[in-house]
């Protein structure tokens, strides 16, 4: 009904988890298109502070596997390297592309 009547929903990936959100892009712009949605926002996860620290603890606990993925992703820095930044870029555009939809309001 929103859409019929010039009202536009968006889904957002916020925050992108990186090693886990991936798999699931694939699936989340086949939802978004059955919707009639038309833009997909998103924006990758960062860890300031105390929070990667707890993080960390809960993929340590959840996701064990990977932990070092994670640790090696963040390294000395609040958020993710840039090479990995560009490759959630590509592949967020990418689809976009495929399915029509606007990545920015």
């Amino acid at each position: 009904k929103l859409y019929k009547n010039g009202i536009y929903s968006c889904i957002a990936i916020i925050p992108f988890l990186p090693f886990i959100a991936e798999s699931e892009v694939q699936s989340i712009f086949n939802e978004a298109k059955k919707h009639d949605l038309k833009y997909i926002l998103y924006k990758h996860l960062e860890l300031k502070g105390d929070q990667k620290l707890i993080f960390f603890k809960q993929i340590k606990k959840f996701h064990i596997d990977i932990l070092k993925k994670y640790e090696d992703l963040y390294n000395d820095c609040y958020y993710p390297s840039k090479e990995y930044i560009k490759k959630i870029d590509s592949l967020i555009n990418k689809n976009s592309k495929k399915y029509n939809f606007k990545i920015k309001i």
